[in-house]
């Protein structure tokens, strides 16, 4: 009996072994859960009605509407010629349909001087904008020079009154005119009326309610940070800068041929931000 019992344990010694020795299959390569791809938005496109042509309304001062200055008998005065105006000849180089609703000494709190003599808000607020697949706001300066209250992000936007109540209120405006509209705001040109060389003109030029060209300038780029709109910065380019006198002539409205060069420039920093056409 004890025999048999050995040889009954040997044997199953003997199938435990040859089992253990046996290759353990490999174990199940584990899956990475995979997840929905996010859908992609529709691709933007400058062009969003089709109809091979960009409907670009224009807004801003005397510099967009078409002011420019010349030198005579020793002083710089003031001349005006909407087609020599950077808008008109970027229009022209670009094959855009300008609507150009500037108006001279307008600011988006300052009223204008000339034409309806209102504020960007109060234009802005009287226009539509359906048709609209670009627009540019070119405000700032006469805000500044006008010494409007600068405010903060909090200020109350249906009350208005302050650079960031009034510039939030006119992008908000078009945006509920038409969302899929592209808006681009274009910062304050220097002006050397103000200040001198060691300042850096306006850069470092302070009025009592708004503070210098470059507070103005830093309130823009907050705003648009926040609408996440782009924003051109005229104010701190070096050509124009390192050349002001010949740039302006009286001290705030580029020259005719300056008025030129602004087209090239703002052709090449809009070209850099704006959707495919």
């Amino acid at each position: 009996m004890k025999k048999l019992l050995a040889f009954f344990l040997a044997v199953m010694l003997l199938i435990v072994t040859g089992c253990a020795s046996q290759e353990s299959p490999a174990p199940e390569t584990p899956t990475t859960p995979t997840t929905e791809p996010t859908e992609a938005g529709p691709p933007r496109f400058l062009d969003e009605n089709g109809d091979g042509r960009i409907n670009w309304f224009a807004l801003g001062d005397s510099i967009t509407q078409g002011y420019y200055s010349v030198i005579e008998n020793g002083a710089g005065k003031l001349a005006f010629n909407a087609k020599l105006g950077w808008a008109a000849l970027l229009s022209k180089s670009t094959g855009w349909t300008l609507i150009n609703s500037a108006v001279g000494g307008s600011g988006f709190v300052h009223p204008g001087t000339v034409l309806d003599k209102l504020s960007g808000r109060e234009h802005i607020d009287k226009m539509d904008f359906i048709a609209a697949e670009l627009v540019t706001l070119a405000f700032g300066v006469n805000d500044w020079k006008g010494n409007q209250k600068l405010g903060s992000m909090e200020d109350n936007i249906e009350t208005g009154g302050t650079f960031y109540s009034n510039m939030r209120y006119c992008i908000e405006k078009i945006l509920n005119d038409n969302p899929d509209a592209e808006i681009v705001v274009i910062s304050p040109l220097n002006s050397c009326r103000f200040g001198n060389a060691e300042t850096g003109w306006g850069l470092g030029y302070s009025f009592s309610r708004n503070g210098t060209l470059q507070d103005i300038y830093d309130a823009m780029k907050e705003v648009c940070d926040y609408y996440d709109l782009p924003l051109i910065d005229l104010l701190h380019n070096e050509q124009i800068n390192n050349d002001m006198i010949n740039w302006f002539p009286d001290g705030v409205h580029p020259s005719e041929e300056k008025h030129a060069r602004l087209a090239e420039i703002l052709e090449e920093e809009l070209k850099k931000v704006l959707p495919a056409e």
